[in-house]
């Protein structure tokens, strides 16, 4: 079972470990007596044990000199202790309760589900052993048989066929015929979406994979994206918006941009066809379980559907239906999505490397690939809400057309300028319509800053004034960390930071300022830690999830402010994962500053502030102390204190005023 979780849930993992408590023995100690009730797991360590079968004649001895696993039974189910364990002389063991177990794996819904079909394998397997040992130690013998055949379930469907298989054929003649009357007959929005399933067989309300894997919501939102894309391309307004409210509503005058938009990316059958097909199978990459027999770097959603389609075309049929061109556009498509995801765009969440990557991939395999990319990835946010209601895109209003545009605007160009013109002028062209001002580099983050916030206008003053609060130094790093492009200069691009950043404005305890200045802690701990030297690229993702949450839960901005002090790093090359101490994150107000690392981080704190007093005692100004951070080759011009678009954003703007105005 630890095995399992260490390699499928390592948050978890390491909170378990900590879970277990030391007992130190004295010889002749008893660490359960038979005919009494079993409360833990028991790990012998050090020393010399006796485990005694109580209650039967002539009870044969049994003495453990090696580290021995006891009572697993207890974890999972109430029973009676049949034997004693007594300590042979001083010795070490540890104990873990059923009820500290379910601490730690009670966040995590899949972790959840894989100790629980693991217990009942290991129940069943249990209960039918027979030997002479006690029960308390045959579970070790239990254990790997269970686990094996917990991996051997958690293949779901992987070893039968869902549904009949139609010959490729016959499956490129429906879909080819199911697009034709697309483009010559306006069907309702509800005989599209049950014709959908009937050509798609994925999505088949029984017998599809979707189904088959309970993974409903992630099907209706493929059926919603899918149905949006068609009334997209058949410029039905009415239909797209009908579920929008009001106030929200997409407007007739950015309906006609993506009209343009559409008009743009000249997708033929074909293409329609490999698109609708891409739609109906990329949800398949949220399902964890389907890549459990996968490398561990190798299960992000792109590779997991990847792996089904160099498998077996039972389980994705569509997939055999396309023709060897746009299967392999399907794949080249899969691919881009790992280095650059449009959605993480919108936030400000990725750096200019990651456009670089599609730029890279757009030179090699043409300009039809990136047509058919931006168009995959407007059809997938037209169906984020499509979990509830599929008739037509709730996610698609007014506000959220208008960044999409103005995203895709940078975009198409992506192969005339340069990847830091096009981030950057998606970022100043968002900061323009917030009513940023971008005239020093400082401005420049807080522009990047209210992408990950996702502010409104009414959100803009408080922003500023939380990045104001912070002294000098914390700017200065964040602004060197906010403007590096990952390319040439190292860049720490934190995922789940809009979450991260949403949590600490809801939380009184926390808010803006004081989630800054403990992302300026991690950045420092990071630095401190080594982590550039180790990584293989100059873009370092910090998985920030386990941080997000607690940015949620922390009880007083005390607490919050010594996090650095509590959080371990686990990195694996260009990857890492930030961890909190669960006993940090079991803390609760009046609980501050008890122990050895709430003190260190106070003293990080006081040194931070001492750093800042003596950049304003040397006289440095902000100006200068970040000057340094303008990313190397960004075609970008700093004089007079300002900071402004090159001409090639300037020539984007004006090319795209007809169709696209931002």
């Amino acid at each position: 079972l630890f095995c399992g979780i260490q390699q499928n849930h390592a948050e978890v993992f390491r909170d378990a470990c900590e879970a277990f408590k030391p007992e130190v023995l004295a010889d002749e100690d008893t660490i359960f007596h038979s005919g009494r009730m079993a409360k833990s797991l028991y790990v012998t360590q050090v020393g010399e044990f006796q485990i005694t079968c109580d209650g039967m004649l002539n009870a044969p001895v049994y003495y453990l000199r090696e580290q021995t696993w006891i009572s697993e039974l207890a974890l999972y189910s109430k029973f009676v202790h049949q034997s004693t364990l007594t300590a042979r002389s001083f010795a070490d063991a540890w104990t873990l309760t059923c009820n500290d177990l379910l601490k730690c794996v009670g966040m995590d819904p899949t972790c959840v589900g894989m100790v629980y079909r693991y217990a009942q394998e290991f129940l069943i397997i249990a209960g039918a052993m027979t030997t002479e040992m006690p029960v308390e130690v045959v579970s070790l013998e239990a254990a790997t048989k269970a686990f094996e055949s917990y991996q051997r379930a958690s293949q779901p469907l992987l070893s039968t066929v869902p549904y009949s298989i139609e010959e490729p054929e016959d499956r490129r003649r429906s879909a080819q015929h199911f697009i034709q009357r697309l483009t010559t007959e306006t069907d309702g929005c509800e005989a599209i979406l049950r014709k959908i399933p009937e050509v798609f067989k994925e999505l088949e309300d029984e017998r599809g994979i979707y189904a088959k894997l309970e993974f409903l919501d992630e099907r209706n939102r493929a059926a919603c994206s899918m149905l949006s894309i068609v009334l997209m391309m058949q410029n039905r307004y009415s239909d797209f918006v009908q579920l929008q409210s009001a106030e929200k509503r997409l407007t007739p005058a950015t309906w006609r941009q993506w009209q343009s938009f559409i008009k743009w990316a000249q997708l033929g059958m074909e293409e329609q066809h490999a698109l609708l097909v891409f739609l109906a199978i990329r949800g398949l990459g949220k399902v964890k379980a389907l890549g459990n027999s996968l490398p561990q770097d190798e299960r992000s959603p792109e590779d997991i559907v990847l792996s089904l389609l160099g498998g077996s075309d039972s389980f994705v049929p569509s997939y055999g239906g396309l023709s060897p061109a746009m299967q392999a556009t399907i794949e080249l498509t899969f691919g881009s999505l790992k280095g650059f995801s449009l959605p993480q765009l919108l936030q400000g969440e990725n750096t200019p490397s990651q456009i670089m990557v599609l730029q890279q991939a757009v030179e090699e395999h043409g300009e039809e690939l990136l047509r058919f990319f931006l168009v995959c990835q407007v059809a997938i946010m037209c169906g984020l809400a499509g979990a509830k209601n599929q008739m037509g895109s709730v996610f698609m209003d007014e506000q959220n057309s208008i960044s999409m545009l103005t995203a895709i605007s940078c975009l198409k160009e992506v192969q005339q300028v340069q990847c830091h013109t096009a981030y950057w002028g998606f970022i100043l062209s968002r900061a323009n319509r917030l009513g940023l001002p971008t005239g020093t580099l400082d401005q420049v983050v807080i522009a990047r800053l209210a992408c990950l916030c996702r502010i409104t206008e009414n959100d803009r003053s408080t922003l500023e004034e939380a990045w104001n609060t912070l002294h000098t130094p914390a700017r200065r790093r964040l602004v060197e960390n906010f403007l590096a492009d990952g390319i040439e200069e190292v860049a720490y691009v934190f995922t789940f930071l809009p979450m991260y950043l949403a949590n600490a404005k809801d939380n009184p305890s926390v808010g803006w300022s004081r989630a800054f200045v403990l992302l300026y802690d991690l950045l420092q701990l990071l630095n401190h830690d080594g982590c550039e030297e180790q990584a293989s690229s100059a873009t370092i993702v910090v998985n920030l999830s386990d941080i997000a949450a607690f940015a949620r839960e922390a009880p007083s901005p005390r607490i919050f402010l010594v996090t650095a002090a509590h959080v371990r790093i686990v990195q694996a090359g260009s990857e890492i994962q930030l961890l909190i101490a669960t006993a940090h994150k079991e803390k609760r107000a009046g609980q501050e500053g008890h122990d050895r690392q709430d003190l260190t981080g106070m003293m990080r704190a006081m040194m931070m502030k001492v750093e800042g007093l003596q950049e304003v005692l040397l006289g440095h100004e902000d100006h200068d102390l970040v000057h340094s951070a303008v990313p190397h080759g960004a075609r970008w011009s700093y004089s007079s204190s300002s900071f402004a678009a090159s001409d090639d954003v300037a020539d984007i703007e004006e090319s795209e005023g007809e169709t696209m105005t931002m």
